[in-house]
């Protein structure tokens, strides 16, 4: 675990949706499908936020946490709109899963 890595799952979800706006951002890009961006992002962000509330404060394995700050950093790389919206309902399932909850 890197020092830099959430500890907890309000962590992990607040690193989540930050790197999430940032995919967001990307996928805005695409002129035509900017409703269903933000429709995307509206639903899976509520979703990270329920999540985060309900286990704020709970202490993630080590593992755990690097895994999701590895998801993190390789959304932060995606420059591509159209790869970009591919991730808008991929990353959040894939953060969901890492902590324990259903895709």
């Amino acid at each position: 675990m890197d020092s830099s890595d959430p500890v907890t799952v309000d962590e992990a979800v607040r690193a989540a949706l930050d790197a999430y706006a940032g995919l967001q951002s990307v996928a805005e890009e695409v002129e035509d499908e900017w409703t269903y961006v933000q429709d995307l992002t509206a639903a899976h962000g509520e979703r990270l936020e329920a999540i985060a509330a309900a286990d704020a404060g709970r202490l993630l394995d080590p593992a755990v946490a690097a895994a999701i700050a590895t998801a993190c950093d390789e959304v932060g790389r995606i420059a591509d709109p159209h790869r970009a919206i591919d991730w808008l309902s991929t990353f959040p399932s894939v953060v969901a899963m890492a902590l324990g909850r259903e895709p």
